[in-house]
């Protein structure tokens, strides 16, 4: 059984992530939670971030490809090139679109930050646990995993995720 942990860890390492031949330099996003019937996967978007040399001036660039891993056999199930994709063919996915580091993280060293995304996949774990359960997850973890995904999230990176899964942001978005 795969965690996101894992997940996170194993997919670049993988012959399906090689075959897939996204270019050297792109990093998994925030992952997505996705859930239908007692289905569960993480929608992983890559991006890329181009370090400027100045602090808190590193550029971030849209997210280009979407892989989708079943939980927990950690199989991947769909992978997507957007810039193939109808709904973002006006995007330039070469052009930067915001900055990193965002207001809300500003003060978090590498290692506080390093540390909040540990928590979330590991919420983003439990909460997907429940749903193959069936079960209704608890709401203290579904509302630490919603505050620590809007404090991660580059707001820059919203509107891209929002269209990558609608349903998600509704439920889990500010």
């Amino acid at each position: 059984m795969a965690t996101a942990r894992e997940i996170l860890q194993n997919l670049p390492k993988s012959n399906f992530y090689k075959e897939s031949l996204v270019p050297m330099g792109y990093t998994a996003g925030l992952p997505i939670l996705h859930v239908v019937g007692q289905r569960t996967a993480l929608i992983l978007p890559y991006l890329r971030y181009k370090i400027t040399g100045r602090v808190d001036k590193t550029l971030v660039f849209p997210p280009r490809y979407i892989f989708t891993v079943e939980i927990p056999s950690g199989i991947v199930v769909a992978f997507e090139d957007l810039c193939w994709q109808k709904r973002f063919a006006k995007v330039n996915f070469s052009k930067p679109v915001g900055i990193f580091r965002h207001e809300a993280i500003r003060d978090m060293d590498k290692g506080e930050y390093k540390q909040k995304r540990l928590e979330l996949l590991d919420l983003a774990d439990s909460l997907l646990a429940s749903a193959r359960c069936g079960e209704r997850p608890l709401a203290r973890e579904e509302e630490n995993f919603r505050k620590i995904y809007n404090i991660l999230l580059e707001p820059s990176l919203e509107k891209f995720y929002r269209v990558i899964a609608p349903d998600f942001f509704r439920n889990y978005l500010d």
